[in-house]
């Protein structure tokens, strides 16, 4: 696929499974400033006009450099609707910092379309065939493919994948979870438990900006919670630790960026996400939770 440059202020930008993250935008900016563009965009044009297909927060840093043009990479003019949502799927899940709730509300959206190219139709008819002739079910081993598939094209571990698409599935709203109290691995597993109406109370108040918890059947909402067999004082002394932490981080952002001359509001969201990301690592290791991707601390890559 050939590489083009296109007018920044010409690229339209549809829908995106992923919101924009101010922070993330001004991180890459100053990566694209100090080494120039790494990776293009990626557009698709069936006609004169460019549509975003992956790359926003780079695209929103062309911007904020005020970039004329940004390199990209354009997609065949036929590419049906499917693979073009995929592929926007996939480079977030590849490339982007994601949350876990994000990180499974992709995955289900993945899912949802590889079955969609891959099936039911098809796998109807071969769920006949294979039942003359005594073969293994069909919707398994179509799941099966997706994982592969999945892993083969991201770089997600299968039992990541398998996980997040039991969290997306038994939480039904996942996607709105995003950067909320409940925004972790073990949230996510401990709201996956709960009766849906008991699940739908506690996500609207954790996206009214509620510190709520769904361990212990979610009765425990508005405190801060660490799991795992540690007495209340070193909970507390680890808490203060992780504060210290981000607040460390923050200033050191907030000065990095200010020098840098991005400006105060966007050094202190970096700062914030920075120091989100640290509380977000720190509690899934309190927690003794077996999940390698929620407790590793992501940087932002253009």
């Amino acid at each position: 696929m050939a590489i083009d440059e296109i007018r920044v202020d010409e690229v339209v930008v549809g829908e995106r499974l992923r919101p924009l993250s101010e922070a993330t935008v001004a991180e890459i900016a100053a990566s694209m400033q100090r080494l120039g563009q790494l990776q293009p965009i990626s557009i698709h044009q069936p006609d004169d006009t460019p549509y975003l297909v992956a790359g926003h927060h780079r695209l929103a840093a062309a911007k904020l450099l005020g970039w004329a043009k940004i390199k990209a990479t354009v997609l065949p003019a036929d590419m049906a609707a499917d693979d073009i949502k995929l592929a926007e799927i996939d480079e977030n899940l590849a490339r982007a910092e994601l949350s876990p709730a994000q990180r499974s509300a992709h995955m289900e959206a993945r899912r949802a379309i590889f079955e969609r190219i891959n099936g039911p139709a098809k796998a109807n008819s071969a769920r006949a065939a294979n039942k003359t002739m005594g073969r293994g079910d069909v919707t398994a081993n179509l799941a099966a493919t997706f994982v592969q598939d999945t892993a083969s094209t991201t770089g997600q571990s299968e039992r990541g994948i398998r996980r997040d698409i039991q969290r997306a599935r038994a939480i039904p709203q996942i996607a709105d979870l995003a950067g909320t109290s409940l925004d972790t691995g073990a949230e996510l597993d401990a709201l996956a438990k709960l009766p849906a109406e008991r699940q739908a109370a506690l996500i609207e108040r954790a996206k009214a900006g509620e510190q709520v918890s769904a361990k212990g059947g979610g009765q425990n909402a508005g405190q801060p919670t660490i799991g795992g067999p540690y007495s209340a004082e070193f909970k507390k002394k680890v808490l203060a630790a992780a504060l210290a932490y981000g607040e460390a981080r923050q200033a050191s952002y907030m000065s990095y960026k200010l020098l840098q001359g991005k400006g105060q509001k966007a050094a202190v969201d970096a700062a914030a996400n920075n120091a989100k990301r640290a509380l977000w690592a720190l509690e899934s290791v309190l927690e003794g939770e077996d999940d390698e991707d929620d407790a590793a601390e992501p940087s932002a890559v253009q």
